[in-house]
């Protein structure tokens, strides 16, 4: 991974996914916290420094009852985000625990990313920016149900890449980063056609509220009438029949 991505990569995230110091239910109700960070199964949440109220940490007995709370909660509509489950949880997060978990967590998903790619290593760092973000959002494995952007990916074609990289978004939050992502990949596609930096990321959050890059139009086919389709195929058996028609001799 480029150095500026993993320097970047905090504010990215938290831009798109938020900051939360608790427990919560993302939108597919799995328990969640600190930057879209999956704890879901509970053993998850149980590796964890969760501390209470007063900066001392919680046993795992406490986490495990407020992991379960969370998950049960049938009171609040995860798709109304994650800030409203702080009423209901009791134990935190600390500002630089976060900060570790989403650079360890992006570091792990990195790996398995360039395990797949293998040249993911020395791709432009907005093609690295886009793919870590399909992977934080969809899962490290996406690409397993990806296939198109696999093999854009595995060709470099970064420009296809923008195409195939796009996903159903349920919020306007997920909406912005299928739109950012396909903007890294075209930037991306650009670094490499007209010899740019590498190691440099576009201002994706100077382009958040634009419309997304979109695929060119496929030409334009004019329409045939049954006339024409007939004309077409008489012309067509009549070429056949000339190829095979036996020549004329003179007669001696």
């Amino acid at each position: 991974m480029r150095k500026i991505v993993a320097a970047s990569w905090f504010d990215f995230a938290t831009h798109f996914e938020g900051y939360c110091d608790f427990m919560y239910l993302d939108v597919k109700s799995l328990v969640t916290c600190a930057v879209g960070n999956l704890i879901d199964p509970m053993s998850a949440a149980l590796t964890l420094l969760f501390k209470r109220s007063d900066g001392t940490p919680a046993t795992q007995k406490e986490i495990a009852d407020e992991w379960l709370r969370v998950k049960h909660d049938a009171a609040l509509n995860p798709l109304n985000g994650g800030g409203q489950y702080r009423k209901i949880t009791k134990l935190r997060l600390s500002p630089d625990d976060i900060r570790t978990l989403v650079r360890k967590r992006a570091i792990e998903m990195w790996g398995d990313l360039r395990t797949r790619f293998g040249s993911a290593e020395n791709w432009p760092a907005n093609a690295q920016m886009g793919t870590l973000s399909m992977a934080w959002a969809l899962g490290q494995h996406f690409h397993r149900t990806y296939p198109k952007f696999a093999a854009a990916a595995d060709a470099g074609d970064f420009a296809m890449m923008a195409w195939e990289c796009t996903y159903r978004a349920d919020n306007e939050s997920a909406k912005q980063r299928v739109a950012t992502n396909q903007r890294l990949f075209m930037a991306a596609a650009r670094d490499v056609s007209e010899s740019r930096d590498y190691d440099a990321i576009a201002d994706w959050k100077a382009s958040l509220n634009d419309d997304p890059p979109h695929r060119p139009a496929a030409p334009t086919v004019p329409d045939l009438t049954t006339g024409d389709i007939a004309a077409a195929n008489h012309k067509s058996i009549q070429a056949i029949v000339d190829e095979h028609e036996p020549p004329e001799f003179e007669d001696e």
